[in-house]
């Protein structure tokens, strides 16, 4: 994976591969602000607990 920015950063929690963590993605969100998370991807967050 190729960022624009230098300072950019790729955190996966496990600390799996960046291509084995991309490839078992189903949902992204994509928020200005961490706290943001849980109202635009509300849907999202509600899939994948079920």
């Amino acid at each position: 994976m190729k960022f624009h920015s230098p300072n950019a950063d790729l955190y996966i929690p496990d600390g799996t591969a960046p291509a084995v963590a991309l490839s078992r993605t189903t949902h992204l969100c994509v928020a200005a602000h961490h706290d943001d998370t849980e109202i635009f991807a509300y849907c999202g967050i509600v899939a994948c607990y079920r």
